[in-house]
């Protein structure tokens, strides 16, 4: 009985610990959405619908956040040089520069044009454009299909602007108790 209980003991605080690290790695996850929203000028919504419909294609979260980070440094490295190495592989796939400000619809422009084409050429202008092999999979898909995993993953449900502020505010004073008793 002794034996019993201290298995019972020992569950019961594994599983508050998967619980706690399941807390502290979702409010991690929710306040780097936020942030990472910020920075690429996208709505946190946009952006973990991004990140899950990669992953119901394959990929990972990161994948979506590497290539929507890539597209973003591409609009605008154009917008202040001119240039960039992608400018060949837009122009290959019919992307006109001058509507290189949403990083959503570019994807999606970008989704009609792989659908079309043989994967092997798809890889290597997704590759040339520095999409991740996670988002290179969903987008030669096509539009259509990269839609509906959008769609499907607003439904099962994305991260809200201010559950990603909450979140952000949440680390910041975990880190600072932690630091208090260092």
């Amino acid at each position: 009985a002794v034996r019993q209980e201290a298995v019972s003991l020992a569950a019961t605080l594994l599983g508050a610990n998967g619980l706690k690290d399941f807390a502290v790695q979702n409010t991690v996850a929710n306040a780097n959405a936020g942030r990472l929203a910020r920075t690429l000028g996208q709505s946190t919504e946009s952006l973990t619908a991004w990140q899950g419909a990669v992953r119901q294609a394959g990929g990972t979260t990161e994948d979506a956040s590497q290539s929507l980070q890539a597209l973003v440094n591409t609009f605008q490295e154009i917008q202040l040089t001119g240039q960039s190495g992608s400018i060949p592989y837009l122009r290959t796939l019919g992307i006109d520069l001058k509507e290189l400000k949403d990083p959503s619809e570019t994807l999606l422009k970008i989704a009609e044009q792989f659908q079309k084409m043989d994967p092997a050429r798809a890889v290597a202008l997704g590759q040339g454009m520095g999409l991740t092999p996670g988002m290179i999979n969903l987008l030669i898909q096509g539009r259509g299909e990269v839609e509906k995993y959008l769609k499907a993953q607003e439904k099962a449900g994305v991260i809200h602007a201010e559950d990603a502020r909450r979140a952000a505010e949440a680390q910041r004073q975990v880190s600072l108790l932690a630091d208090t008793y260092k």
